[in-house]
């Protein structure tokens, strides 16, 4: 039996549980002995409860099932008190060395697909103001104040799970480069939120000013700074120093952080690509099922 048979056997016993008491199948792969060309098979006691069984793996081209028969029990029928039987794609998407890798990346480029709906909507929000009027009504601001708040909670699950995240995923210059660019940029977000979360919204306007960024005109969603510069919580991570002026312009803000958030998933995902190439190619093989290649 070569390693990889073993470490797909083992992961389809783990989990199994004991018939009478509940405790869990302990058995492994390398306790096994092969009986014919596809049986294995295992003379096993549950620490539990001492009962016996007689356990059968098959290793049967594309599946791997196994069985335990409790010794106690003189039956006509040959019934096995606990089964399972799966296909060896699903148990290698378990138990593959770089799955992990692949569920963190997963993870990650939801999150920033959570961000991107959300920050849609608020360029949705911003252009019906500069193309129609900063002068809306009641129902479009009390979706305006949906969407922020949507932002910036999905703003907060997102650093959430990259802080829970980059240290199980390689890095390198360039990632860490991203880390401080987000952090740089999240700082505000995070200022918004935090003002938001113990005041229940944020105090935005639909306003035409003259950006200090940019230079020109602008029509859309903003911030005053007299509002929220004052409610930072002691938190060192809240910044407002990239503002420009006594107006956070909402919108630039949003499209920044987002732009950083992107900036900073591609960077981890392309470096967990170049580092475990080989490995990753391998998961990709070994996880398709045949005629979806």
């Amino acid at each position: 039996m070569d390693g990889e048979l073993e470490r797909l056997i083992n992961t389809l016993i783990e989990g199994n549980e004991c018939y009478l008491c509940g405790s869990p199948i302990e058995a492994r792969a390398g306790e096994l002995v092969r009986d014919s060309g596809e049986l294995y098979v295992a003379d096993y006691h549950c620490p539990g409860c001492d009962v016996g069984y007689d356990i059968e793996v098959r290793d049967q081209d594309n599946l791997i099932s196994f069985k335990a028969f409790r010794k106690d029990i003189d039956t006509e029928v040959d019934l096995a008190e606990i089964s399972r039987q799966t296909r060896k794609e699903s148990l290698q998407r378990e138990s593959h060395p770089v799955s992990d890798l692949v569920d963190n990346s997963i993870e990650l480029a939801h999150a920033l697909t959570i961000l991107f709906e959300n920050q849609q909507r608020l360029r949705e929000a911003a252009n019906t103001v500069r193309e129609e009027s900063f002068r809306q009504d009641g129902d479009f601001h009390r979706q305006v104040k949906a969407d922020l708040h949507n932002y910036m909670a999905s703003a907060y699950s997102f650093e959430e799970i990259v802080e829970n995240i980059e240290t199980k995923l390689p890095t390198n210059s360039c990632v860490e480069l991203a880390k401080e660019q987000f952090k740089e940029e999240h700082q505000i977000i995070k200022g918004l939120r935090t003002y938001g979360q113990h005041h229940l919204s944020l105090p935005f306007s639909l306003t035409q000013f003259h950006d200090e960024n940019t230079g020109q005109m602008e029509s859309t969603i903003t911030i005053s700074m007299d509002e929220v510069s004052d409610f930072n919580y002691g938190d060192s991570d809240i910044s407002y120093e990239k503002v420009e002026g006594n107006l956070i312009n909402v919108e630039r803000r949003v499209n920044l952080h987002y732009d950083a958030a992107e900036d900073l998933v591609q960077e981890m995902i392309q470096y967990v690509e170049s580092k475990h190439e080989d490995e990753l190619e391998e998961f990709r093989e070994a996880t398709s099922y045949p005629g979806t290649e």
